[in-house]
């Protein structure tokens, strides 16, 4: 048991989150769009045995950095790697690593995350390169890892962040495919 707890503790230091919140500190009569039977279900984990993504979609304030905490804390003490990072340092890092001719290393150790969450997707405007990295982050992940993404912008707006539409769709049309939608 005290082993257990160890690695528990080890996983949630390693993931990176920005606070610890649980799932059980949600306020459900705050926002009554938040659907407590939908979180019941995303905190079994079963989206991760499937490898299906979820995308957690709202404006500041409502919970979704808190939601995916929550879930990604569930992920840490069922024993799963779990990576928590906000997006422009994703990219900051994959960049770094390109530059730096370490790419392919730092994708092999982020395919070995069962579960990265990236945070506030919303806040960043990619460029082609940053766009390209991204998406190659999605590909490798798809349907093999789950994702966890949040972000101010509806999936009709996504062109906002990538170069245009046609990268949106590609990007988008892999993290839907098996995907569970909060719309808070």
């Amino acid at each position: 048991e005290g082993k257990s707890e160890r690695k528990q503790q080890r996983l949630m230091d390693e993931a990176g989150f920005e606070y610890q919140k649980s799932l059980d500190q949600i306020n459900y009569t705050f926002n009554p769009s938040l659907d407590p039977e939908k979180i019941r279900e995303l905190r079994t984990l079963r989206f991760m045995d499937a490898g299906e993504n979820i995308l957690i979609i709202g404006p500041p304030g409502v919970g979704k950095t808190m939601i995916a905490t929550g879930i990604g804390m569930e992920a840490c003490h069922a024993g799963k790697k779990v990576l928590f990072t906000n997006a422009n340092d994703l990219m900051d890092r994959l960049t770094e690593s390109m530059q730096n001719g370490t790419l392919k290393m730092t994708f092999q150790e982020l395919q070995k995350i069962p579960l990265l969450i990236i945070d506030e997707l919303s806040y960043l405007k990619m460029d082609k390169e940053k766009e390209s990295l991204f998406f190659q982050v999605v590909r490798q992940r798809y349907e093999k890892s789950s994702l966890i993404i949040t972000t101010n912008l509806p999936l009709g707006r996504w062109d906002e962040i990538f170069t245009g539409k046609i990268a949106a769709a590609a990007i988008l049309d892999r993290l839907v495919h098996h995907c569970h939608v909060l719309s808070i």
